[in-house]
């Protein structure tokens, strides 16, 4: 976990020191191109990690069967990583996009293009360790891609800008799929498995199209929207600018995102396992995220100067990025909330379901940014994606609660409840403008209740 922790900080360091080397514009340039990215990987993520995570652990008994599960997840991986690269190479390409949104980054966005074959593979890579249960094969892999990785980004990204950061991401993602591979050829040594030739490809196609492709098209959903939004926002006046400021306040958000789904695989497997004990197993499942937002997320909802410090003295408009900071990390606490219910969607095989969770944000996040009265486009697209994931989170507890996939007990528990309080408080304080003391006696008055409400229960 620690190990991990440091990977984490070392990309937060490498992403803080792009946002403030590059500026807002340039680096509004980077956010829509790692949305690019970010968009494909999405989809790898669902469809070639979902299937070895879900059956490596319920499998282990059948060798011959788990063969071709692996087998058959390895060349979907290949093969998409392939597709997506090539369709992501011609949307970009100058006869292809009609209002040519890509002519200042095209460049680039190939280059990043590349980057999905190798994400691809990691994808399949830890999903395939996570479902043998060796968490420490890809944390070491992720400490190692992330420290020399931010090493080779860093200095590329001085001498050569915007497309030495794009390069050096891509030294990142293919040291991370490499180190990944070693360990992946270990577990199926030590676990007397083998990638064949001879697989039931009706079979392996059933559990692909009955497992991930719903996930595919939620995944499909999701991203394209956040695209499609972000490729109208960088057609505004100073779009990209609004893009790099805002993208600079998600720089955190996604550091404890990240950091946060490596609790993913084991809340799964315990939920999809423990039969017998789903009630504890549901109660542990919300209360993690809870705990990690209170922790990790609601000191930048309270007090962003903990994360605007590091922009003092840059171009940046310190007191709006401050702004965006608090609401997107708000953000963030709903996002881990959600993935609560997903990962239960996962663990009970209704991931159809999750297709129209998505459905219902993207339409949500379409009418708010079209809609909000705010002039200022970074505040826009802050209010529009937290506004979009409240609404979806809404919707998501009371049909799910309705369905009977969640129960109020576990999702909306009294503890729950607090944490939110803490957040809505915490939004409410600084949008009063309230004194940087009174805000942090806040924090710890409840973070001190909270722990001691913990400790007792």
């Amino acid at each position: 976990m620690i190990g991990s922790l440091s990977a984490k900080i070392s990309l937060l360091l490498i992403s803080i020191f792009a946002a403030r080397h590059l500026g807002a514009e340039e680096f509004g340039k980077w956010t829509f191109i790692r949305t690019n990215i970010s968009s494909f990987a999405v989809l790898l993520g669902f469809a070639v990690a979902v299937v070895p995570l879900k059956y490596i652990s319920s499998l282990r008994s059948d060798k011959k069967e788990l063969n071709q599960v692996i087998s058959f997840s390895f060349i979907t991986s290949v093969l998409l990583g392939f597709i997506l690269c090539g369709i992501l190479i011609l949307i970009s390409s100058e006869t292809f996009v009609v209002n040519n949104i890509y002519k200042d980054i095209r460049t680039e966005t190939v280059i990043a293009a590349i980057f999905l074959i190798f994400i691809s593979l990691s994808s399949f890579l830890t999903g395939s360790l996570s479902g043998y249960g060796n968490y420490k094969d890809i944390a070491l892999s992720n400490i190692i891609a992330s420290l020399s990785g931010s090493l080779i980004i860093a200095g590329m990204i001085y001498y050569y800008g915007l497309l030495g950061l794009v390069v050096g991401y891509g030294f990142y993602y293919l040291i991370q799929s490499s180190i990944l591979s070693y360990f992946f050829k270990k577990a199926l040594s030590a676990n007397n498995n083998q990638l064949t030739s001879t697989i039931h490809w009706r079979v392996e196609l059933s559990r692909f199209f009955g497992f991930s492709v719903p996930a595919l098209v939620s995944a499909f959903i999701g991203a394209f929207s956040v695209l499609w939004l972000f490729s109208n926002a960088s057609q505004n006046n100073d779009g990209y600018i609004a893009l790099g400021i805002f993208g600079t306040a998600r720089i955190f958000q996604n550091i404890v995102v990240e950091f946060c789904q490596q609790f993913n695989a084991p809340l799964i497997s315990k939920l999809s396992r423990k039969i017998d004990d789903r009630g504890d197993s549901e109660q542990l499942n919300f209360i993690v995220p809870w705990i990690l937002s209170l922790i990790l997320v609601l000191p930048f909802v309270i007090l962003p100067e903990i994360g605007s410090l590091v922009f003092k003295g840059s171009e940046y408009e310190i007191r709006k990025l401050e702004q965006i900071i608090s609401i997107t990390m708000f953000s963030t606490y709903i996002i881990l909330y959600k993935q609560s219910i997903n990962r239960k969607i996962i663990s009970d095989e209704m991931v159809w379901l999750g297709v129209l969770g998505n459905i219902v944000w993207s339409l949500c996040l379409f009418l708010l940014y079209f809609n909000l009265p705010i002039n200022d486009l970074s505040l826009k697209l802050a209010y529009s994606f937290m506004g979009a994931y409240a609404l979806d989170l809404i919707f998501g507890l009371f049909i799910y609660n309705r369905i009977r996939l969640i129960s109020w007990q576990a999702s909306l528990s009294k503890f729950g409840l607090l944490i939110l309080f803490s957040f809505l408080s915490a939004i409410s304080l600084n949008s009063m403008e309230s004194t940087i003391f009174e805000r942090l006696s806040f924090y710890i008055i409840m973070l001190s209740f909270i722990l001691f409400r913990i400790s007792k229960a």
